[in-house]
């Protein structure tokens, strides 16, 4: 998604959310950005993401999207967890596999190039994961 359709979609978002006029959307902006919190940090991709997945879900396609808590219940019932895991990690391969969702990556390096990866992934500002390419 590019800018423009992300602003547009934000828009739409925020009117849906009861911001109902133009204004009011510049207001909000302007306030955010004065604060500081749209300010081109690294916390605008994540904003995006969870613009995207607000959206996402108010959609009325009946689709939903959640977050995925990998380490949810591991000290409490570690039996339960692991064989949950081993649910989660089967079913989510497996979509993956058919094609039904993808992965969003960043950006690919070879393993040989491991310390390039690093400084690409501490930098910030990337939208997605950065896989190490074995052989």
């Amino acid at each position: 998604m590019n800018d423009e359709s992300f602003n547009l979609s934000l828009r739409k978002f925020l009117k849906m959310v009861g911001v109902s006029s133009q204004r009011e959307i510049e207001q909000a902006v302007a306030k955010a950005m004065t604060s500081g919190s749209l300010a081109g940090n690294a916390r605008l991709p994540v904003l995006k993401l969870l613009a995207r997945l607000t959206a996402w879900n108010l959609l009325p396609n009946g689709r939903h999207a959640h977050f995925f808590n990998l380490w949810a219940g591991r000290r409490l019932r570690p039996a339960r967890y692991r064989a949950q895991v081993r649910e989660d990690l089967a079913g989510l391969f497996g979509l993956l596999r058919e094609g039904r969702i993808t992965a969003q990556v960043a950006a690919r390096f070879p393993l040989t190039d491991a310390a390039a990866a690093l400084r690409f992934a501490e930098q910030g500002g990337n939208t997605g994961k950065v896989a190490l390419v074995v052989g």
